[in-house]
């Protein structure tokens, strides 16, 4: 299922940055192995919706302020470096 952002373009967050956004706040627990990279900013929103979306869904364990604040932390971890990020 594609997650968006929640602001008035609906746009679609890139699938493969949004696994590696499940990845760091621990909803997803296999490494994803794409390449796919990101602005700082990028990620931070990415984060904050995804855990957002999670919240939303009574049948799984909330993401905690604090894990958001771990998995933003996560970026150099999680985005390969780029000369533009």
């Amino acid at each position: 299922m594609a997650e968006y952002f929640n602001d008035d373009k609906i746009t679609q967050i890139s699938p493969c940055i949004a696994s590696k956004a499940k990845y760091a706040l621990g909803i997803k627990t296999k490494i994803p192995s794409n390449k796919k990279n990101c602005s700082v900013y990028y990620w931070q929103r990415t984060i904050n919706r995804i855990a957002e979306l999670n919240n939303k869904n009574p049948k799984v364990t909330k993401v905690t302020p604090r894990k958001i604040t771990e998995a933003i932390a996560k970026y150099h971890d999680c985005i390969p470096a780029c000369k533009w990020v």
